[in-house]
């Protein structure tokens, strides 16, 4: 591919090569890496701190980056992507695939035909959920996770059968399952933990389905 000249200096920069580096880039901005296994995400920050909302361009000023190294030294890059318009959280993997959970406030994210909920839930934030393939050339799958309060994604984890749980907080509204533990939130003007079991291709839960935990 050719640089993304407004990524760091010149669209290159030393990039931090394990999770929890950070770098500071020529223009006084920094990258932070954060993620599991083989497969990092990376912000971007203003020298203050703060998140810098040109990374990218999402429409609401924000946008994942997706980074899969190999496992060879010298370290090389097999891939590495824009995620948005959203906010990346966590990553997981199995064989070599990226399982992805974040929040995006748009609903032009991006989203596969068959997928689970291809539709933004609406309010102000919904959770989304992908699987890139292991060369980063396609989505296995990519869903919106949310109803009409404010969902947020936070954890994703995979089981041996590469079924993902992602797990988040919602406001209120967010879609359980017919037999769920907690079909509805049990706080007032509070947020409960949502857990929600995906198949492996993504277009329906698993058997653990979709539930809310709290009170």
């Amino acid at each position: 591919g050719t640089p993304v000249s407004g990524f760091g200096s010149g669209g290159s920069v030393v990039f931090p090569s394990r999770v929890g580096d950070i770098e500071r880039l020529p223009d006084g901005r920094y990258l932070v890496a954060h993620g599991t296994g083989d497969s990092i995400l990376l912000d971007r920050l203003n020298a203050n701190g703060t998140p810098d909302t040109t990374f990218g361009t999402g429409d609401e000023g924000a946008i994942g980056y997706l980074l899969k190294l190999g496992n060879t030294l010298p370290v090389s890059i097999v891939y590495a992507t824009y995620l948005g318009p959203g906010e990346a959280a966590s990553v997981a993997t199995f064989g070599g695939d990226a399982f992805v959970i974040g929040t995006t406030f748009n609903a032009t994210f991006p989203t596969t035909a068959n997928a689970l909920q291809p539709n933004y839930g609406g309010s102000n934030t919904d959770a989304f959920a992908l699987r890139m393939n292991a060369t980063g050339t396609a989505l296995i799958y990519s869903t919106f996770l949310g109803g009409d309060g404010q969902d947020q994604g936070t954890d994703i984890v995979v089981n041996d059968a590469g079924e993902a749980f992602a797990a988040g907080i919602s406001r209120g509204g967010f879609p359980t399952s017919a037999g769920g533990y907690q079909p509805v939130n049990a706080g007032t003007f509070t947020n409960d933990i949502f857990l929600v079991q995906l198949n492996s291709s993504g277009t329906d839960y698993g058997c653990g389905g979709s539930t809310y935990v709290g009170g």
